[in-house]
């Protein structure tokens, strides 16, 4: 499983909360939250789910200002400082879903919508694609990175 050093780990934890509550005039695509040219104009985004791969952190799904649930995905790289917009999140939108990277993937599993899910997606960050994987057989996960 991916590890954090000491490093990391302390800006992850900000960069997540700068995600969640960044504000619509934002442009400027260095900054530490995503420019707004891709995000609902109500901008809030609560229960998102995430994974870092080496020097870079992707997060998306949650929620946006107004409840709707979202299937965006992104990428910042902790070298240039910048987002990059990713391949959307292929299953169904949601909140609350647990993320984690293994050997240079990352993954997306469960997490609640209309109803809690089971099901597991593999992000490939050098081909920005999807693969959908075998359902969880558990119920809802939900996992920390501290």
């Amino acid at each position: 499983m991916q590890t954090f050093s000491v490093k990391k780990t302390g800006f992850f934890l900000p960069l997540v909360l700068l995600f969640s509550y960044c504000h619509k005039d934002h442009t400027d695509p260095s900054s530490p939250v995503p420019p707004n040219e891709y995000v609902n104009d109500s901008l809030t985004r609560q229960g998102a789910a995430g994974f870092s791969i080496g020097n870079k952190i992707y997060i998306g799904t949650g929620l946006d200002g107004s409840s709707a649930k979202l299937t965006d995905f992104w990428q910042f790289d902790l070298t240039t400082n910048t987002w990059k917009r990713l391949a959307d999140f292929p299953g169904a939108a949601r909140t609350n879903a647990a993320g984690f990277a293994v050997k240079g993937k990352g993954y997306i599993a469960t997490g609640s919508g209309s109803v809690n899910y089971n099901d597991v997606y593999q992000y490939d960050p050098i081909g920005d694609s999807w693969k959908k994987m075998a359902d969880f057989p558990g119920g809802l996960l939900v996992l920390l990175n501290l």
